[in-house]
């Protein structure tokens, strides 16, 4: 299969996405010269895998680093909080906004482990410090043999707060050697993380190696049955939280359901007949917006996270609280998406609209974000499912009181900003 890219790679700027065979999808860091996150990158690694959870042409992801030296040099020193914090300047405000963004970090990296497909980490050259917290979040690791790790933040008077020593207790088996790489901030080689347990394989070479090994092992995960990948994954992740009774009981009440799927009878009728076997797609009816842009994130399709079962309904969150609920206009015309006859279209809020007759709920007037002489209507948005109307009685009016008229030009935006 040649490679080829997801429609929504181009979302991404510090990173590339590619698929290098059926199912596998290629996630690589790309932000030279050495792989270090800003907050800029580690806020689009996290969407990035959030994304790839609605995609039902993935089934395993390869995270490297497209640089050919090292994987990742840790967090870019140039990147804190310290402008934000001098403007918090009491210490009890300055404490909360710390939280509120090392939480984001934590979600962002962790994004690894809300995925549905297995993620394979394949690691070369340097690793340094938040490499160690985004590696720890996949569920398979493997390095070159010229991979060299460091759990770095004690050497610059942090202890390592995103994944590192949350995960690491729980995933690797020796506990003296883990604190002695913790506490002296050494360096140690792949080698020694394959003692550690931090990674499963150690691959002779440098990165071209490394990745076609994971590839290769990622070919190998994608012709199973993504039902039951998706379940050992979580299985895994069950079961490290948990006791044996109360993770047996868990994987009754998920295989309950999930043995139903006809992929058990079709993997045995394909043995029978030598054949190999073609499986469904995780979640043929998830089918996210086809959009170049990843603002809606933040407002359309939850991730997998919110998922328990594979016989969860989609749901749609709802359109994020307005800052001024009862204006009649809103200045930056909020982004956000909605369905129509099932159709996914990027919206931009305008105002707000009364209920309907029968109803508490407030709709939201929105016009296409993308204006042409053709596209120029307002419709109605219902936040409680995400749905559509086209142009009505109540959205003229709205426009008629608003802004004088019932359709609006690309240049009338302003208009409608300042006519509160």
């Amino acid at each position: 299969m040649p490679t080829s890219s997801p429609a929504y790679a181009s979302d991404f700027k510090l990173l590339k996405l590619s698929f290098s065979a059926p199912g596998v999808l290629h996630l690589e860091f790309n932000r030279p010269p050495v792989n270090a996150f800003s907050a800029e990158f580690w806020r689009e690694y996290g969407a990035a895998l959030d994304r790839i959870s609605l995609d039902s042409d993935v089934r395993v992801v390869v995270v490297s680093s497209a640089l050919p030296k090292l994987f990742c040099a840790g967090v870019d020193c140039k990147c804190s909080l310290s402008a934000k914090c001098i403007q918090a300047v009491d210490p009890g405000r300055r404490g909360l906004l710390i939280r509120q963004v090392t939480l984001e970090f934590q979600s962002a990296i962790s994004a690894a482990e809300r995925c549905p497909y297995p993620i394979i980490a394949a690691v070369h050259g340097l690793a340094l410090g938040l490499a160690i917290d985004i590696i720890a979040a996949c569920d398979i690791r493997i390095a070159s043999s010229d991979a060299s790790f460091s759990i770095k933040e004690t050497a610059v008077g942090l202890a390592a707060d995103i994944g590192t020593l949350a995960r690491l207790p729980k995933l690797t088996g020796n506990s003296s050697l883990l604190h002695e790489v913790a506490l002296t901030s050494r360096n140690f080689s792949s080698a020694e993380a394959l003692t550690l347990g931090l990674i499963s394989r150690e691959v002779p070479g440098s990165r071209t190696e490394v990745v076609q090994a994971a590839l290769d092992m990622a070919s190998q995960i994608a012709r199973n049955s993504p039902i039951a990948t998706l379940g050992t994954k979580r299985f895994i992740a069950n079961a490290r939280e948990r006791s044996v009774q109360d993770a047996l009981e868990y994987q009754a009440t998920w295989n309950m359901g999930v043995q139903q799927a006809p992929d058990m009878a079709a993997t045995a009728h394909a043995a029978m007949k030598k054949k190999s076997v073609k499986y469904e797609p995780l979640a043929p009816w998830v089918q996210p917006p086809k959009t170049n842009s990843k603002l809606f994130l933040n407002h359309a399709i939850p991730s997998w996270a919110n998922h328990r079962t594979m016989f969860d309904k989609l749901i749609i969150k709802q359109v994020r609280a307005l800052p001024v609920p009862n204006a009649h206009v809103f200045d930056d015309g909020e982004p956000a998406w909605a369905l129509y006859k099932n159709r996914w279209y990027r919206v931009r809020i305008a105002g707000a609209l009364p209920p309907l007759k029968g109803s508490t709920a407030t709709r939201y007037v929105v016009w296409p974000w993308k204006l042409s002489a053709k596209n120029t209507n307002f419709g109605a948005l219902s936040p409680a499912n995400g749905t559509l109307a086209p142009d009505d009685g109540h959205t003229r009016a709205w426009l008629r009181k608003t802004v004088g008229r019932r359709r609006v030009g690309k240049s009338d935006w302003s208009a409608v900003k300042s006519a509160r």
